[in-house]
């Protein structure tokens, strides 16, 4: 059974919408830092192929991370939530 979070995150969430949405929540934080720029090493380069994810209770998806996968340790795990008014034109 294939779902349709696992579509998503193989298909539609590219490096590239993850490092705007990083880009944006250091905007309105500046103490969280994420490895999205093009100088930062390590440097997120995508979702990987086993990347973990839940539903959450709105319905939305979220991507998780490990520790030092995309941001500096005391980031702990990041999350990423994905909110369904950005998915809707990839089900249309």
């Amino acid at each position: 059974t294939v779902f349709a979070s696992e579509i998503i995150l193989n298909k539609f969430l590219s490096p590239v919408l993850f490092s705007r949405q990083m880009k944006e929540e250091m905007k309105k934080d500046t103490n969280k830092v994420y490895w999205c720029q093009k100088n930062d090493n390590p440097r997120f380069k995508g979702i990987s192929k086993n990347q973990s994810y839940y539903i959450n209770k709105q319905g939305e998806l979220v991507i998780c991370f490990d520790q030092f996968e995309v941001a500096p340790g005391y980031m702990g795990n990041p999350t990423f939530t994905i909110k369904n008014d950005l998915l809707d034109d990839y089900f249309k």
